[in-house]
């Protein structure tokens, strides 16, 4: 889904529009346990405008040209439904990301790995 910035703040200037497309496949292993694997793309654009008071020359970190980027991620995931007790009707799950392709515009920080963990409550 795409995030598209429209007008500028009161600084003058906007955040880049970011697109993320994903696609992704899953199986049930058995009744309380499903495994997914996802393509994640994440385009992010560099900002529009500037902030006056930010000077790129003393910190390039501060660059509006040097903002943007694009990622591949490849991400495993384990969903966790436990059938029965105590924890009947809350989901659980865990996501091991690994990025696949990355280029960075400027002097961002690069991602190596993640892992997200998550519970659900459902109702």
């Amino acid at each position: 889904m795409p995030t598209l910035r429209l007008g500028t703040n009161s600084n003058g200037y906007n955040l880049g529009n970011r697109y993320q497309p994903s696609f992704w496949g899953g199986r049930q292993m058995t009744h309380w346990l499903s495994l997914i694997a996802r393509f994640d793309g994440d385009i992010w654009k560099n900002i529009k405008g500037a902030d006056a008071t930010l000077d790129p020359s003393t910190e390039p970190t501060k660059d509006p040209l040097l903002q943007g980027g694009r990622r591949l991620d490849l991400t495993f995931r384990a969903n966790i439904h436990p059938p029965e007790g105590v924890l009947n009707g809350q989901a659980f799950f865990v996501d091991v990301v690994k990025p696949m392709y990355q280029s960075l515009d400027g002097p961002q920080l690069r991602r190596r790995w993640a892992v997200r963990l998550g519970w659900h409550w459902e109702f």
